[in-house]
Formats: structure tokens, C-alpha cells, sequence
């Protein structure tokens, strides 16, 4: 969940490449685990994942600095790409 997850971040950002956030997650959404963790660092790496479309939500947190979105369902080797490019600099602001 959200919260868990913003502990974890809390105690090892420095150690942490990339966090991918789930849009709807227990105890704290995506957006305020977002943001939760911009505030640690503000350059963090996020990618976001939602069953819902880019507009709206997704959309703000790409237009605040999410690195990309992969729209569920997705494959593994979607997955995987989209790690491999944000981790080797790569931005898909869409």
C-alpha cells in the first residue's frame, strides 16, 4: 500500500533507481504517494501504472514529473522496457 510504501522510500531513497506506483492502492492513492515521495527527492524516478487512460490524473502526475505510464493490463516485456529506458535516462511524458 501507499503508506508502506512511503516508509520504505523514507529509509532507502538514496538506494532507490525507480518506484513504480500503482493509481489506486490501500491507505495512500498513487498521486499522494507521488507526491509524498517528491518531497523526499524531487528528482525521483516514477513511472505510474493505472487501468484507467492517460487523461486526467495520470496525466498531472506525468505533467509533474511522472517518467512514463504503462497502462494495465500490460506484459511483462512492456514492463521490462519501459524500466530499461527510464533507468538509461529515458522520459515519456506523452
Amino acid at each position: 500500500d501507499g503508506a508502506n510504501a512511503l516508509a520504505h522510500y523514507q529509509i532507502h531513497w538514496q538506494s532507490i533507481d525507480l518506484v513504480i506506483l500503482d493509481m489506486n492502492m490501500p491507505t495512500m492513492s498513487g498521486p499522494e504517494t507521488f507526491a509524498a515521495i517528491r518531497r523526499i527527492n524531487p528528482k525521483a524516478k516514477v513511472l505510474i501504472m493505472s487501468g484507467y487512460s492517460k487523461d486526467g490524473a495520470v496525466a498531472e502526475l506525468l505533467q509533474q514529473g511522472a517518467v512514463g505510464f504503462l497502462p494495465k493490463p500490460f506484459r511483462t516485456e512492456m514492463i521490462a522496457q519501459q524500466v530499461d529506458r527510464v533507468l538509461r535516462g529515458g522520459v515519456d511524458r506523452g
